[in-house]
């Protein structure tokens, strides 16, 4: 059965009609300095996603590099919070999503989100 399924994966990924569609991976590192505490952070979002026809899901999670002092460590000692997301463009101004986290320490979903963008 997972011969099968590899097999069917593989064929699927190969094939034509998914050649525009595929895996993609980026990330961002977002730094901040609030003058008022003059407290500095920087968080780095790593994500991947996977585009079929029109819709994009992605998935990423937020890990602290620096608050203050650096942070990295303790942002490993603790289990991530994931953010699912797929995105449908229905033109090129509007776009349908929806998204949901869901924290692997807790082992608990959080709230289903769906929305429109409309962009002009």
């Amino acid at each position: 059965m997972k011969i099968a399924s590899i097999a069917l994966v593989a064929t699927l990924i190969g094939t034509t009609a998914f050649a525009e569609d595929g895996l993609h991976f980026g990330g961002e590192v977002v730094t901040e300095y609030n003058v008022d505490t003059s407290l500095m952070t920087s968080v780095l979002t790593p994500t991947a996603g996977y585009v079929i026809g029109d819709v994009d899901f992605t998935v990423s999670s937020d890990l602290g590099l620096w608050n203050d002092g650096l942070v990295v460590g303790d942002t490993l000692e603790v289990m991530p919070t994931l953010d699912f997301r797929a995105d449908y463009s229905i033109n090129d101004s509007l776009e349908l999503y929806g998204e949901v986290q869901y924290d692997l320490d807790a082992k608990a979903r959080g709230d289903l989100m769906l929305g429109a963008t409309f962009s002009f």
